[in-house]
C-alpha cells in the first residue's frame, strides 16, 4: 500500500478520533490490521489536529492547516527546527482538500497535511527544548510558528506510542532529510555525525 494511500485510508479512524486522551484504535474489517490515532489536544500548539496517526507499521503527523485571506499551497514539507541546530525536512502530502469559507472580505482555507515519522525523529522532536514547526510547498514557507513547551506534545505521542504499540516505534520508516547549509541530506539522529 503507497503512502498516499495508507494516508487517506486512515482518514476515517482520524475524523473519529478528535482530541483523544488515549489513542483510538480500529481494525480493518477486510485484513482485520489495526490502525490507531493519537492526539493530545492543544499541548504546545494551539488548535486541533496535531495527532500521530499508525497503521501497518507505519506512523503519520498529521496536523491542519488554515490560511487567511490566501490561497491554499500543495505542501510539500513539515520543517522542524530542533533547539536552534538541526532542521529536519518531513517530506509531506494532503490528508484532505482544502476547505474555503468566506465571511465578506474575509476568507479562510483549512486543510490537512500528514508526513511519515520514525522512531528515532520522533524521539529527536520529544526530546527537543525549543522547537519551531513551518510548511513548505511552491517555493513559500506558511505557519511558521514556535512550539511553547518544546517537544512536550512530541515527548507525550512518545510516551503514548511505547505504552500502547511499542513495536511501531522500531518498524517505522520514513524519509525525513537534515538541511544543512542549505542542503539536503539523509537524516541521521543526533550525536551520530555531529550535525
Amino acid at each position: 500500500m503507497k503512502v498516499g494511500q495508507l494516508i487517506v485510508g486512515l482518514l476515517g479512524v482520524l475524523v473519529a478520533a478528535q482530541a483523544l486522551a488515549a489513542p483510538k484504535c480500529d481494525a480493518d474489517t477486510f485484513t482485520g490490521e489495526k490502525s490507531c490515532v493519537y492526539a493530545t489536544g492543544s499541548i504546545g500548539l494551539a488548535g486541533i489536529g496535531n495527532q500521530i496517526m499508525t497503521a501497518n507499521g507505519s506512523m503519520f503527523f498529521h496536523r491542519g492547516i488554515t490560511r487567511i485571506n490566501g490561497e491554499p499551497l500543495e505542501i510539500e514539507a513539515i520543517l522542524f527546527r530542533v533547539d536552534d541546530s538541526r532542521t529536519l525536512v518531513l517530506p509531506a502530502k494532503h490528508t484532505s482538500r482544502p476547505d474555503v469559507s468566506c465571511s465578506g472580505r474575509l476568507c479562510t482555507c483549512s486543510w490537512g497535511v500528514a508526513a511519515p515519522i520514525s522512531g528515532p525523529v520522533l524521539a529527536e522532536l520529544a526530546a527537543a527544548k525549543k522547537l519551531v514547526i513551518a510548511f513548505q510547498g511552491e517555493g513559500q514557507r506558511i505557519e511558521e510558528s514556535q512550539l511553547k513547551r518544546g517537544g512536550r506534545i512530541f515527548s507525550k505521542f512518545y510516551e503514548d506510542i511505547q505504552a500502547h504499540e511499542p513495536s511501531v516505534l522500531t518498524t517505522a520508516q520514513d524519509e525525513t532529510q537534515l538541511m544543512v547549509d542549505g542542503q539536503l541530506i539523509p537524516y541521521t539522529p543526533p550525536g551520530e555525525t555531529g550535525q
